[in-house]
């Protein structure tokens, strides 16, 4: 099996393409029959993001990327997400959560972790524009700020990939325990 797509992240990713293409009606009819639990080929998910993606210029697919991780903010906290740096740490986890069993070369993946930088790897099917756009967007929602992000076309095992390095700052984030039980008191 090649991959299915859920049919809700389907809609949303076609869709905000679509909304910034013109002349794509008989894209934008099969993506407006999708059943938001259906599962879809992920050879046909694909094909539409490159046809749509096409006619967008990248300005326009950073933002449509941001903004579909922003409209799936709810989804990243139900998860478990509470940060950029959570997301980042393991990039495969949230977009697997609405792509099932994509052939391992399409993944998004991260390829090296440290505070505030990643080395992370996306399958050259994904536009690099948009995937920039999902990646400023998570660490956007945390409110942090991209210092700087660079995506390099490479081979890897025969398979072209983006590899994607990015320099992020989120700000810090005061944490303070809550503990069910009584303070305990020490007498000397």
């Amino acid at each position: 099996m090649a991959g299915m797509v859920l049919g809700r992240y389907f809609k949303l990713v076609v869709t905000q393409l679509l909304d910034a293409s013109a002349g794509l009606d008989q894209l934008a009819a099969r993506v407006e029959s999708l059943d938001d639990a259906g599962e879809y080929d992920w050879a046909e998910f694909t094909a539409a993001v490159r046809l749509a993606a096409a006619t967008v210029t990248e300005l326009d697919l950073v933002s449509i990327g941001k903004r579909i991780v922003a409209a799936s903010k709810p989804e990243f906290e139900r998860w478990g997400f509470d940060s950029a740096e959570a997301v980042l740490t393991d990039l495969d986890t949230p977009f697997g959560a609405a792509i099932i069993d994509p052939p391992e070369h399409d993944r998004m993946t991260t390829a090296k972790y440290e505070p505030g930088y990643a080395v992370l790897r996306a399958g050259a099917v994904h536009p690099p524009a948009l995937v920039e756009g999902y990646l400023r967007g998570v660490v956007e929602m945390y409110g942090g700020s991209v210092n700087d992000l660079a995506c390099h076309k490479v081979h890897m095992d025969g398979q072209p990939f983006h590899l994607i390095e990015l320099r992020w700052w989120t700000p810090s984030r005061v944490t303070r325990r809550l503990s069910s039980s009584p303070r305990v008191r020490r007498v000397a």
